[in-house]
């Protein structure tokens, strides 16, 4: 019997770009494992790149493009340079050069290109700056050490945004994000972790990203999220307490699974995999609160170009892919991974 037509994979092995774009059309035989995966996200986000930029939550008064486009480049950091090609690394290079270009007057970004900066948005640029081996001006750390409270946690804005007092107070999410951007390890943050987020039944309401696991996953990228084991203790028992039911919370929660090498992260992978249309994308399923002004009351915003989600679980299935051989023969004890 003669064989079906084969898959094409360049020479260092990744589908390529063109393997992509043709599981994209062709009804689905089989789900796609991890690399067949990865490549048809990528193929997606590709797609859906514009002006040297991502744009999503385009639902809202004002679309996202700065913080979204930040997101991206910060999540697609960790992709081996095999399953981008020519043309997806200079899309990279042209949105790096992109964000660039729209830095303020202040030294940050906002979550667009009109919108007063803040130290989430900002510390996302820097942290896909960073990751992309880019150099940037010290003025975005100015801005966002002017964001830092005396409590070690940092807010949104800072003390004199008109903004408002209450997005100038410490966050959880936002101290996550920037001492991730920034690396290493910081007592005062892990103090203030420890003192407003991990000693409540629940973690505080998130400034942005509407997840039970965005904080959790940032915390586990600092490169000492030490304390340390009661810091992780508390993450293990948000994890055991709150499930993903949607394909953001899915990767975000695999990125806990895979850094704490714990075994279910496998599974969690394969339920992520089946998620994924045939279009390589992920279902919309990011969402974040108003801007400052447009009233806490109203109903989140969804990611409806489905920029963010897919985004999300390239990254996730990318780092998974990188360690699922050490996290197989890794041991981690039943007391330490609440439930897990």
């Amino acid at each position: 019997m003669a064989e079906g037509p084969r898959e094409l994979r360049d020479p260092a092995g990744f589908p390529s770009l063109a393997a992509g774009h043709e599981l994209a059309r062709i009804p689905q035989l089989k789900p796609r494992d991890n690399q067949e995966a990865i490549a048809a996200g990528l193929d997606f986000l590709f797609a859906s790149h514009r002006s040297q930029h991502w744009t999503d939550f385009c639902r809202l008064p004002e679309h996202s493009d700065a913080w979204v486009t930040a997101y991206v480049l910060a999540s697609l950091a960790e992709i081996p340079a095999g399953y981008l090609g020519f043309t997806g690394r200079q899309r990279l290079q042209e949105s790096l050069e992109w964000l660039l270009d729209i830095q303020g007057s202040d030294g940050g970004w906002g979550f667009n290109v009109r919108a007063e900066s803040d130290a989430e948005s900002t510390a996302w640029v820097v942290k896909a700056l960073h990751g992309h081996h880019r150099a940037f001006h010290e003025s975005a750390i100015r801005l966002i050490e002017r964001c830092r409270r005396p409590d070690g946690g940092f807010g949104a804005f800072a003390p004199e945004s008109p903004s408002g007092r209450a997005w100038t107070l410490g966050s959880p999410d936002v101290t996550a994000v920037v001492i991730s951007a920034f690396g290493g390890s910081d007592p005062l943050a892990a103090d203030f972790l420890r003192s407003c987020w991990l000693q409540t039944n629940r973690p505080l309401p998130a400034f942005r990203i509407q997840s039970r696991f965005y904080t959790c996953a940032l915390v586990l990228e600092w490169e000492e999220p030490e304390g340390s084991w009661p810091v992780l203790e508390k993450l293990c028992e948000l994890m055991s307490w709150n499930k993903a039911d949607n394909a953001f919370d899915q990767a975000l929660l695999l990125r806990c699974l895979t850094r704490l090498q714990i075994q279910k992260s496998g599974s969690v992978a394969a339920g992520l995999r089946r998620l994924q249309r045939f279009d390589g994308s992920w279902p919309a399923s990011a969402s974040l609160t108003l801007a400052p002004g447009r009233g806490s009351d109203s109903e989140p915003a969804g990611d409806d170009k489905r920029i963010v989600s897919t985004a999300a679980a390239v990254s996730a299935l990318a780092r998974y892919e990188s360690t699922s051989s050490s996290i197989a023969g890794a041991f981690v004890s039943p007391a330490k991974i609440g439930g897990w």
